[in-house]
């Protein structure tokens, strides 16, 4: 183990901030440094644990808004705010419900990919029951949207602070009544007192704030 990665280690550990935090990334540098063949990891850490005890604070799930996504029909929308009290939220459902599905939804957001146990890829990412009122409906536009909206919450200098990020895909129904490719890919992210980015920006900014290499100890 290097001189800076001990350093960074003591000073995780004589950090101000929540004990659970502190352990999470000791354990997952000490994972990556034990993995040789995983060793290419370790600057994103170091880069994360940098950006938590810098200008990225602590952010906290608030909310996710999803349409139209695999099985999720028309909008639907969870809030996760808590306080001192109540600070758990649980999803209970079926199996088959879509658990897993709200799980990707959140990574199809953050990085234009399910990374989550995808086990049939076979079905679309659009919601089946939109598309077919879609096409049973003479007067409507063949075209379904898929949406995700996230909204993470940080307090700064005691002043809550949002960073949102919205995805969307459309899909169109071709006169030869298939469904074509996706299109219209948009990304949008929009930070508390920061300009709004759109697509290749909006991704580096969220691959600053949550590497994709991270998400499996964020989003298990």
């Amino acid at each position: 183990m290097t001189k800076i990665n001990l350093e960074i280690i003591d000073y995780i550990r004589e950090a101000d901030f929540d004990e659970n935090l502190k352990n999470f990334f000791i354990s997952a540098i000490l994972y990556e440094l034990r993995n040789p063949e995983k060793m290419h990891y370790k600057a994103s850490y170091e880069n994360m644990i940098e950006n938590v005890m810098g200008e990225w604070l602590i952010m906290y799930l608030d909310s996710i808004e999803i349409t139209n996504f695999r099985p999720f029909y028309g909008t639907q929308k969870i809030d996760f705010g808590f306080n001192d009290l109540e600070n758990l939220t649980i999803i209970l459902a079926d199996n088959g419900s879509g658990k897993t599905s709200l799980v990707n939804a959140l990574t199809w957001c953050l990085y234009g990919e399910e990374l989550h146990d995808v086990r049939n890829k076979s079905e679309p990412l659009y919601n089946l029951r939109a598309a077919k009122e879609l096409e049973s409906n003479e007067n409507s536009i063949n075209e379904v949207k898929v949406e995700v909206k996230i909204r993470f919450y940080s307090f700064e200098d005691e002043k809550k602070k949002y960073f949102s990020i919205y995805r969307s895909l459309s899909f169109q129904k071709w006169g030869n009544g298939k469904w074509g490719d996706a299109f219209a890919d948009h990304l949008i992210v929009d930070e508390t007192d920061k300009d709004i980015l759109e697509d290749g920006v909006a991704q580096n900014a969220i691959n600053n704030k949550i590497p994709k290499e991270m998400f499996q100890y964020f989003f298990f």
